[in-house]
């Protein structure tokens, strides 16, 4: 057997797991819906599920929609100072901007928002790659650092049910100077599934 032979048996069977895999997700037996699926698969990881609440709004860029040059993406980021990732790029918590700005967070499922708790928002202009986003940071290194985030008091956010789906942010980027070096704690990508 050739190594394109073994590739394409070993793809057809990957395949096959993840339709299985997808069907039973879906509730496809009719017994469980998504929720129940998700909350199933959870329990069997040993985890649970966390309360979310909505977190969605708008970011310009010198009052503007983002300008984006080819490839490149407004992320919104929540850093917990709790919980920080031990990698500057392990954000688990990022939401991608539309092209008008406009952001949403989901968790378990669309528009469910993050999970609640005390957040630091960070804002970063990168570029899609391989398994995640990387920089350079389109938006100079002036709003991706959650030490000088959190004494910015817009960029602090207690998250708790209902949520909050009207947020609001103008970054101010013309006419500043770039952070050359980012900080210990600066979002200089994301990977995703961090």
């Amino acid at each position: 057997m050739t190594s394109i032979e073994f590739r394409e048996i070993r793809r057809i069977g990957v395949a096959a797991i993840l339709f299985v895999f997808a069907l039973t997700i879906a509730g496809c037996s009719g017994r469980e819906n998504a929720d129940q699926s998700l909350d199933r698969a959870l329990q069997e990881s040993n985890r649970t599920r966390d309360a979310t609440a909505k977190f969605a709004g708008k970011v310009t860029i010198d009052g503007q929609k983002p300008a984006l040059g080819r490839g490149q993406s407004l992320v919104v980021m929540l850093y917990d100072p709790q919980k920080p990732p031990a990698d500057r790029q392990l954000m688990p918590r990022a939401a991608r901007c539309r092209p008008d700005g406009s952001f949403t967070f989901n968790t378990y499922g669309t528009d469910d928002g993050a999970p609640v708790g005390n957040y630091i928002i960070l804002f970063a202009v990168l570029k899609a790659a391989k398994g995640g986003f990387r920089g350079p940071d389109g938006l100079k290194n002036l709003y991706n650092d959650p030490d000088k985030n959190d004494k910015i008091p817009d960029y602090r956010l207690d998250l708790k049910a209902p949520g909050k789906t009207d947020a609001a942010f103008d970054l101010t980027v013309a006419g500043k100077d770039p952070v050359t070096t980012p900080g210990l704690h600066a979002a200089t990508g994301i990977v995703k599934g961090g």
